[in-house]
């Protein structure tokens, strides 16, 4: 009896240790605290989205509950700013903990109203006060409670919006999308070291990278979640897990460029009826495309099957300036798990809404687009002059404008709906005019415009090709004759106008009106990969990159060929031969 006792209590203290490791998040090689100061609720908020992020990984604590630092080895800070301050709790902790801080790797953010670019010289004082170099640092917004505000925050602020001639009212500038972002980059960054020597090797396969020669037999290898080494002489280590690929061909994960996929469901009726176009006025470049994005769509299945795995979901085409893309990587979650990257701006030149606000015809489309950027030239200019003292009076903050702004100055790309020569040169002139970061969706009459849209460096995204039915129209001519001029290719299926199955299959049929394999297995990975600022993850097969990568049956362009296994980040998703999709 006294035996078993011993053995109950000795089970019951192994579990008890296991929830005390796991509520301080501690990894088999660093445990991370997150340590905050909040004034009203925003940052704590902010801190617990970032916990989030990491997977509950951080022990998340205020600066009155921090006690002993000694076994972190992480330290994630966060402060609300406060009259240009940080919070007086944040700036006592740091004045008495800056020994401790030493040696160990500290991330910082801050909660405030100014905008991130603006934001730097909060998070320049918090390390300088901190006596630290972060290893990573960030910005985000917060909120306005009137209800919690002490009389004398609720009087300051009550002058201060008077002042710049804004209402005082309740507000929220959180982004939980923004915050597990950053968490998931913290957790990246400090991943356990079991993670990151976990070695996969590809042998035997016929490996294309895409940005160099072909191996007709090599090795791909990858460690954690990053290609490690790939070439036809490359060792693999004791430890690594082997697939035997002989056979088997091996390319980069593909990438589509422009899709509407988890707004235009397949299994929920009109798609006139869907989330990807707002209708209510013809500017929307507040709206985003991730806050309309159901996962559960069950074509982001289908599209693995594929071969996908990334593509650039992106706002609807009815009107003139629908809102704002994001890039997903098809590894299953929700929409915040799948977030990659923005994907920029969606403009549309074309005018068959029938609103009584919208424009009639295409030159009233072109004249809008122009003055809303214009618009947004003389917002920016009005910001610069209050932050430089030349006007006392703050600028109305306007959302649209803003994110226009953020094509303006190139920190965003503009993707433009347009097909025919005639509809096309809009877009080349906002080019011109505002030097816009920009490419063109769809552009059926390419051929047309091949010469001044190679020139001036113009992207094209084309398609959908399988439209209704499988067709080999002469427009496919056009963008093998825009590949000859330099231009750069992408394709895309545009679901659920085209099915995303088929996007390799499309660029076959390039091959055969004349477009050489390696530029059509370009334009199905590197140049949208490109196109998108995301080439340095992803796009190609190169120590360092992203492990997205498709084991086939034979060779990419042949359509026979098979996607037996597709691979995203290191992680297999899905497998042809056990059917298992991370989706289903």
């Amino acid at each position: 009896m006294k035996l078993k006792t011993l053995l109950c209590l000795i089970i019951a203290m192994a579990c008890l240790i296991c929830i005390v490791m796991e509520a301080d998040g501690l990894t088999k090689e660093k445990r991370a605290i997150l340590i905050y100061a909040s004034r009203y609720g925003s940052t704590a908020q902010t801190s617990e989205w970032i916990a989030e992020g990491m997977k509950g990984l951080p022990r998340v604590v205020s600066t009155k509950e921090a006690g002993d630092l000694t076994s972190f080895d992480v330290v994630i800070l966060g402060s609300p700013i406060y009259m240009e301050k940080l919070h007086v709790d944040m700036q006592t902790f740091l004045d008495a903990r800056k020994e401790e801080l030493k040696g160990k790797e500290v991330i910082i953010f801050v909660v405030c109203s100014t905008p991130p670019p603006e934001a730097q010289k909060y998070l320049d004082m918090f390390a300088s006060e901190g006596g630290v170099t972060p290893v990573l640092m960030k910005a985000f917004g917060g909120w306005i409670k009137k209800d919690l505000l002490s009389p004398q925050d609720y009087k300051l602020l009550e002058n201060y919006f008077k002042n710049i001639n804004q209402p005082f009212e309740d507000s929220d500038q959180t982004d939980k999308i923004l915050c597990l972002q950053f968490g998931r980059e913290i957790l990246e960054r400090i991943s356990t070291k079991e993670k990151q020597e976990q070695i996969l090797a590809i042998k035997n396969a016929h490996i294309y990278p895409v940005t160099s020669s072909e191996i007709p037999s090599g090795v791909l290898l990858v460690k954690g979640n990053r290609i490690m080494a790939v070439g036809a002489d490359v060792s693999i280590p004791a430890e690594a897990r082997v697939i035997d690929a002989q056979g088997k061909h091996v390319i980069p994960g593909i990438i589509e460029s422009h899709s509407h996929m988890g707004q235009k469901l397949l299994w929920k009726g009109p798609v006139t009826g869907s989330d990807n176009n707002e209708l209510s006025e013809p500017v929307n470049a507040h709206c985003r495309a991730i806050d309309g994005l159901d996962t559960s769509d069950v074509a982001f299945g289908t599209a693995l099957e594929g071969g996908i795995t990334s593509m650039n979901i992106i706002t609807g085409s009815r009107s003139p300036n629908s809102g704002q893309a994001v890039v997903v990587k098809l590894r299953g979650g929700t929409a915040e798990e799948m977030f990659l990257a923005h994907g920029g701006m969606k403009f549309a030149i074309r005018a068959t809404e029938r609103r009584r606000n919208f424009p009639k015809n295409i030159e009233e489309v072109g004249t809008l687009l122009r003055y809303q950027l214009k618009a947004a030239q003389d917002y920016m200019k009005a910001w610069e002059q209050y932050r430089s003292g030349e006007i006392t009076e703050a600028p109305k903050r306007d959302l649209k404008l803003e994110a226009l702004s953020k094509v303006l100055t190139r920190e965003w790309i503009v993707g433009v709906h347009s097909s025919t020569e005639k509809l096309m040169r809009i877009p080349v002139e906002l080019k011109k005019e505002f030097n816009l970061d920009l490419y063109i969706i769809h552009g059926f009459g390419v051929e047309d415009l091949a010469e001044e849209l190679a020139e001036l460096g113009i992207p094209v995204s084309f398609g959908p090709v399988f439209s209704g039915s499988n067709r080999e129209h002469p427009w496919l001519e056009g963008p093998v004759k825009f590949v000859r001029l330099g231009g750069k290719l992408s394709f895309q299926e545009d679901h659920p106008d085209g099915p995303q199955y088929y996007l390799r299959h499309s660029a076959a049929l390039f091959v055969r009106k004349g477009l050489s394999k390696e530029d059509a297995l370009r334009a199905l990975t590197i140049n949208p990969a490109e196109l998108l600022r995301l080439k340095e993850r992803i796009g190609s097969l190169e120590p360092g990159k992203d492990a997205d990568f498709l084991i086939l049956s034979g060779p990419p362009l042949e359509w026979e060929s098979l996607v037996e296994k597709v691979f995203v980040e290191g992680k297999e998703v899905y497998n042809r031969n056990t059917r298992y999709n991370v989706f289903k």
